[in-house]
C-alpha cells in the first residue's frame, strides 16, 4: 500500500506552506498608470496667462511613413529625409538617422533619431 501524504502533521504543514508560496508567486502585479496632475480650478487670470506663455510649441514628429509601391527597396524618399533633418534642426541637432524601420504591406514606417550639434 502507498502511504497517504496527509497522514503526518509535518506533511500537512509542508503542503500548505508550498501551496501558499506558489500562490504568492502568481499574484497579478498591479498596473501602474501615470496621470497628469490637475491644477486646482481656482486659478487667477495671471497664472493662466503665464501657463499659456510658458508652453512651448510642439516639435515636429520623428516618425515617418511612406509607400514603397510594393517594391523591395525601403530607402526613404528625399522629402522624408529632408523632413527628418528639419525635425532634428528644430530640436537643436544637425542631422537625423533611422533608428528603426518596419515594412508592412508596401508601407514603410521609420523612427528617426537626432545627433550632432546644430
Amino acid at each position: 500500500m502507498t502511504p497517504c501524504i496527509w497522514k503526518t502533521v509535518l506533511n500537512k504543514v509542508v503542503v500548505i506552506a508550498l501551496s501558499l508560496l506558489l500562490a504568492a508567486c502568481h499574484l497579478a502585479q498591479p498596473q501602474v498608470t501615470s496621470t497628469p496632475l490637475k491644477k486646482p480650478g481656482s486659478q487667477t487670470t495671471d497664472t493662466v496667462s503665464q501657463d499659456v506663455e510658458a508652453t512651448p510649441a510642439p516639435l515636429p514628429s520623428l516618425e515617418f511613413e511612406w509607400d514603397t509601391g510594393y517594391s523591395s527597396v525601403i530607402l526613404p524618399p528625399d522629402e522624408v529625409r529632408k523632413a527628418a533633418i528639419e525635425s532634428c534642426k528644430a530640436r537643436g541637432f544637425a542631422r537625423g538617422y533611422m533608428i528603426s524601420v518596419a515594412l508592412n504591406e508596401g508601407k514603410v514606417r521609420a523612427l528617426y533619431g537626432c545627433r550632432g550639434p546644430n
